[in-house]
C-alpha cells in the first residue's frame, strides 16, 4: 500500500511540475514577443526610459491582445491541471478506502453499493464547478485576467530599467528569467547612463501589487496553481466523503517534505501545520492551512467492531439504527488559534479557507479586514509581533478603553529593542517610514486615552565607569 501510495503521489508531482513548467515558458515567451514589439523597440533605440505602454495607443491595443491570449492559455492549462488532480482525488480517496475495507467478497460488494451511492449525491460537484467557484470574490479565471494586467506593469518596469542604463533589447531580455523568479530584483535603483545617479524607474514607483501578493506576475501564478490545484485535490476528497457512512473524520497530517528552501537546500521549519495536524470532523471543509500547503488529508474508517455491526444491521433491514462514533470536535490547537489570532486577522484582507469554510467549528468571533490603514501597516510588520502578544495577554484587561493596536504601537515604543531611538531620530529629521508614520499615529491616539499616572518612575541605566564616578563620586549626584 505504501509504496503504491508514494507511486502515485510521485507521479502526480511529475504532472505539476509539468504544468508549472508550461505556465513558466508561457508567460517567459510572452515577454519577450512584448520586447519585438515595434513602439517598445523604438523606446529602447531613443532611450525613452519614462515609456508606458498607456501612452502609446498602438502598442497598448497589441500588449492588451498578447496578455488576454495568455490568460486564456492560462486558464487552460490550469483547469486541465484541476481536472486531473480533482480525479485523483476522488481515485486515490476510494483505493484507500477499498483496500481497508474490501478484504471479503461481502465487503467488496457493500463497499461498492456504498460508492454507487456516494458518487451518485456528488455528482453535481464537479472539477468545472470548482474552478468557477468565487472564492474572496474572484474565480481563478478572474485571478488569472489579474496577473496578466500585472504582467504588463512589470514589462514596463524591465523596459524602463534596461533604458536607464543604456541596454538594448537583446541585453534587457537576456537577465528576464531571473527576475521572474527574483522579483526584488527588478525594484532596485539603477544606474542612470546619463548622470551617473541611482534611480527607480517610473513604472517600479507606480507599482504598487497589494498585500499577499508577489512583485512577479509568474510567482504569482505558480501560487495559485499549486494551491488552487491542491485545493481541488482535497475537495474531492471531501466530496466523495461526505455520503460514505464508513468514514467518521479526517486525520490532517505534514506532508513528507514539510521543508523550506534556505540557500537552495531543503530545510525543516515549523509554521501553522505542524499546529493544527490532528483529527478533525468529517463536515470540516479542508483546503490548505495557506498558500501552497502540502498537508496531506487522510480518511478516518469506523472502527471495525462497528463496521461488522452495521453488516448485520444491512442484513436486518435496519441501516438507518447504525451509528459509528465519529469524529465530533476540531482539536484543542484549533480553538487556540483561533483565540491567539483574532486580534491580527482584523488587518488581514480575506478570510482564510479553514474559517471562511468551518463557521459553525469557530468558537470565537473572527473578523476580517477591519483595521484602520495605519493599524494594517504597523500590524503588518514581524517586528510588531511580540508587542500585540503582550498588549493581549496583559494590557487590553488594565486598558480596555483603548484599542489593542495603540496600545501595542506604545509598547513596542518603549519596551526594550523598540523603535524608540529610530522613530525620534526620523520625527527629528521629518522624514519618517511608512512603518513608523504608522507607529507615530497609534502612539498619539493611544496616549490621548491612557489615563495620566501620577507618581515616582524609576529607570535603570548603564553608563562608564568614569562617567559614574563624575556624577556619583560623593555619593549623591544628579544626572
Amino acid at each position: 500500500m505504501k509504496g503504491e501510495e508514494d507511486s502515485k503521489e510521485r507521479k502526480r508531482q511529475k504532472e505539476q511540475d509539468k504544468l508549472l513548467r508550461l505556465l513558466q515558458q508561457l508567460i517567459y515567451q510572452n515577454y519577450l514577443i512584448s520586447f519585438k514589439l515595434k513602439a517598445v523597440k523604438n523606446a529602447i533605440e531613443q532611450g525613452s526610459d519614462g515609456f508606458f505602454f498607456a501612452h502609446n495607443h498602438t502598442a497598448n491595443k497589441q500588449i492588451e491582445k498578447m496578455l488576454s491570449t495568455m490568460a486564456r492559455q492560462m486558464n487552460v492549462l490550469l483547469l486541465n491541471g484541476i481536472k486531473r488532480e480533482w480525479k485523483c482525488g476522488e481515485e486515490n480517496f476510494w483505493d484507500r478506502v477499498k483496500l481497508s475495507l474490501s478484504k471479503t467478497a461481502q465487503q467488496r460488494k457493500l463497499n461498492d453499493h456504498i460508492r454507487e451511492q456516494a458518487t451518485k449525491s456528488a455528482r453535481d460537484k464537479t472539477a468545472e464547478a470548482f474552478y468557477n467557484e468565487k472564492r474572496h470574490g474572484f474565480t481563478i479565471s478572474e485571478r488569472v485576467w489579474n496577473l496578466s494586467r500585472n504582467a504588463k506593469k512589470e514589462i514596463e518596469i524591465v523596459l524602463q530599467n534596461g533604458i536607464k542604463e543604456g541596454k538594448s533589447a537583446a541585453e534587457i531580455s537576456k537577465p528576464l528569467k531571473g527576475y521572474l523568479n527574483e522579483p526584488e530584483r527588478l525594484f532596485r535603483r539603477v544606474k542612470n547612463k546619463e548622470t551617473g545617479e541611482l534611480e527607480l524607474s517610473k513604472a517600479a514607483q507606480k507599482y504598487h501589487p497589494g498585500q499577499g501578493v508577489y512583485r512577479s506576475a509568474y510567482k504569482n501564478a505558480m501560487r495559485l496553481a499549486r494551491t488552487e490545484i491542491k485545493a481541488a485535490y482535497h475537495e474531492a476528497q471531501w466530496n466523495a466523503a461526505q455520503n460514505n457512512s464508513l468514514i467518521v473524520g479526517w486525520q490532517i497530517v505534514l506532508s513528507n517534505n514539510h521543508t523550506t528552501l534556505i540557500k537552495g537546500k531543503p530545510v525543516p521549519f515549523k509554521d501553522i501545520c505542524d499546529e493544527l495536524v490532528g483529527e478533525y470532523p468529517k463536515s470540516f471543509k479542508f483546503k490548505g492551512w495557506h498558500p501552497q500547503c502540502r498537508c496531506q488529508m487522510l480518511p478516518i474508517l469506523a472502527k471495525q467492531e462497528e463496521r461488522n455491526d452495521l453488516y448485520r444491521k444491512i442484513f436486518d433491514g435496519k441501516r438507518g439504527e447504525w451509528k459509528p462514533d465519529e469524529v465530533k470536535c476540531v482539536p484543542q490547537a484549533f480553538n487556540e488559534w483561533v483565540q491567539v489570532n483574532q486580534e491580527r486577522a482584523k488587518g488581514w484582507a480575506n478570510m482564510p479557507h479553514f474559517i471562511r469554510d468551518n463557521q459553525k467549528f469557530v468558537q470565537s468571533k473572527f473578523d476580517v479586514d477591519i483595521y484602520t490603514d495605519q493599524e494594517k501597516k504597523f500590524t503588518h510588520a514581524r517586528k510588531t509581533k511580540e508587542a500585540m502578544q503582550r498588549v493581549l495577554a496583559e494590557f487590553s484587561a488594565l486598558y480596555p478603553d483603548v484599542p489593542n493596536t495603540e496600545l501595542a504601537a506604545i509598547h513596542h515604543y518603549t519596551r526594550n529593542g523598540g523603535n524608540y531611538r529610530q522613530l525620534n531620530k526620523q520625527m527629528e529629521k521629518g522624514m519618517l517610514t511608512v512603518f513608523n508614520r504608522a507607529a507615530q499615529t497609534l502612539i498619539a491616539q493611544g496616549l490621548e486615552k491612557v489615563p495620566i499616572y501620577q507618581g515616582s518612575v524609576y529607570r535603570g541605566m548603564i553608563i562608564k565607569h568614569k562617567e559614574f564616578e563624575r556624577v556619583f563620586g560623593g555619593g549623591v549626584g544628579v544626572l
